[in-house]
């Protein structure tokens, strides 16, 4: 909900198409390509830990979100208290609630950023942001990139398999398509056209009373849909965790990206981050550190180690994850290049690097154990004595 603003502010309208384009086509194309729900759990079967790991990096994401770029629309330290103590009881609340529940909490959240966009529409808060004209060197290597993390990212995403799940073949291919095509290409247009009233509120240029209404109401919407998030992620890798052998690790990383994110809120609330660099400030930089994770890291991830096993999901070897951080390693300096620095063309070899690792996987490259035919623990079938045991030892002749 606030990405688009940066592309806008940086690179007008095309900014916005780069980003929504592959965002919709990616997120509705998922309920295509994972054709069932037998087809998804062999998916987070085989990449559980990436899967896991991609929903914690996300719900450090939102919280970082929620705790640094809203608080800085908030003058009273105070207010910005209230409001973070409010939604956070509300999200402890929430997170292991049963499905149902957040069902429910998903319906008030979609009617509360309904109410947010009439009061926005009601004070004359949207307009059509300025657009310079289409630079081709620029854009193009962000769409290329843009493209590579929205196409592949839904595929770690536990929400997306949840969903995938608990659908038919049929219904679960319109339930993305409507789902994705209409109600979320609809959420990422109200970004578009609150872009420049954005940018006022983080220049201290909100003067009118109007407009301090609208401010308050797109801040709700924004902290609404961080916890809404948070709270999917959160109950979705609960579920998971309860299922993974590995769930003490899993625990003792969370808690460990948790504290320095409560350090980093209390650095923000009393201090701030005035620095700058690149003509960044250091939150937004922080802000784009983040995303590499949905413009490189994961989506190379899917590429290296998702892809070539996708008929038959298995865990990735030791090669895959080799040259999956490798890659990683090696296309950084040209994605900081390209998103810090902004010199745009260095996404290109960053990408190349990425997608040229691929060569560095034999086609016919096998995962290290095939994951059970049923959920975790796998069924023991029951045999009704031992001539049917002496029956599937004895080989065919």
């Amino acid at each position: 909900m606030f990405l688009p603003v940066l592309l806008v502010r940086d690179y007008g309208i095309w900014g916005f198409v780069v980003f929504a384009v592959p965002n919709v086509v990616g997120a509705a194309a998922m309920g295509w390509f994972v054709t069932d729900r037998e087809a998804s759990e062999r998916l987070v079967r085989a990449h559980s830990v990436a899967c896991s790991r991609f929903s914690i990096i996300t719900i450090a994401f939102h919280a970082f979100f929620l705790l640094f770029l809203t608080g800085s629309w908030f003058s009273s330290k105070v207010a910005l208290a209230a409001i973070i103590v409010v939604f956070s009881l509300s999200f402890l609340a929430r997170a292991f609630a049963p499905r149902n529940r957040v069902l429910g909490f998903t319906g008030i959240m979609l009617l509360f950023s309904l109410a947010a966009a009439c009061i926005l529409i009601a004070t004359g808060s949207l307009s059509i942001p300025d657009s310079p004209s289409m630079n081709l060197v620029r854009i193009g290597p962000l769409g290329l990139v843009c493209g590579f993390g929205f196409l592949l990212c839904p595929y770690l995403d536990l929400t997306f398999h949840e969903a995938r799940q608990a659908t038919t073949p049929t219904s679960g291919k319109l339930a993305f398509a409507i789902g994705f095509g209409v109600f979320f290409f609809g959420m990422i247009l109200l970004t578009f056209f609150y872009a420049d009233f954005v940018s006022r509120i983080l220049a201290r240029n909100v003067a009118p009373a109007s407009f301090v209404i609208a401010e308050w109401a797109l801040a709700a919407h924004l902290i609404g849909q961080g916890i809404l998030k948070g709270v999917l992620h959160t109950s979705c890798v609960a579920r998971e965790l309860d299922t993974l052998r590995t769930k003490p690790k899993l625990s003792i990383w969370w808690a460990i990206v948790s504290f320095v994110l409560f350090l980093l809120m209390l650095v923000q609330a009393w201090h701030g981050f005035p620095e700058q660099y690149a003509g960044l400030s250091m939150v937004e930089i922080i802000y784009r550190l983040f995303m590499s994770f949905y413009g490189l890291v994961f989506p190379a991830y899917v590429w290296l180690c998702m892809i070539p096993t996708w008929r038959d999901p298995l865990k990735p070897t030791r090669r895959h994850i080799t040259v999956w951080l490798g890659a990683c390693a090696v296309a950084a300096p040209c994605y900081w290049m390209g998103f810090i620095e902004r010199v745009e063309w260095w996404l290109i070899p960053g990408l190349a690097v990425v997608l040229l690792a691929r060569l560095l996987i034999p086609p016919a490259s096998r995962g290290s154990t095939l994951p059970p035919a049923e959920p975790w623990p796998a069924r023991v079938p029951i045999h009704s004595g031992p001539s049917e045991l002496s029956a599937a030892a004895t080989p065919a002749r």
